[in-house]
């Protein structure tokens, strides 16, 4: 792993073991354990590259997959939202 990790809130944290990040219903506390973490979106981003399971960010595989397609889908209508914003300026001849 990445020395990023090493500023993770879970890096050598002697109260939590390791398994907590791998059982099954844990979401809700992990999720309540990672928020704060000044690395969660970068460990939510290395749990997905590399197509891991458990909880990386807080969140499990599955969720991560929905928020990624979440991310893409506005991503995409924001892009499209702009490019009608800039042909639409270009077209009205007060803007120019």
């Amino acid at each position: 792993m990445s020395y990023i990790f090493d500023k993770g809130k879970c890096y050598n944290d002697k109260f939590i073991d390791p398994e907590f990040f791998f059982t099954q219903g844990s979401s809700i506390n992990v999720r309540r354990y990672c928020e704060g973490c000044p690395i969660q979106l970068e460990c939510e981003a290395y749990g997905n590259e590399n197509g891991l399971h458990g909880y990386w960010g807080g969140y499990s595989k599955r969720v991560r997959k929905i928020r990624v397609k979440n991310h893409r889908t506005l991503l995409s209508k924001l892009q499209k939202q702009m490019k009608e914003q800039l042909q639409d300026d270009s077209e009205d001849p007060i803007a120019s």
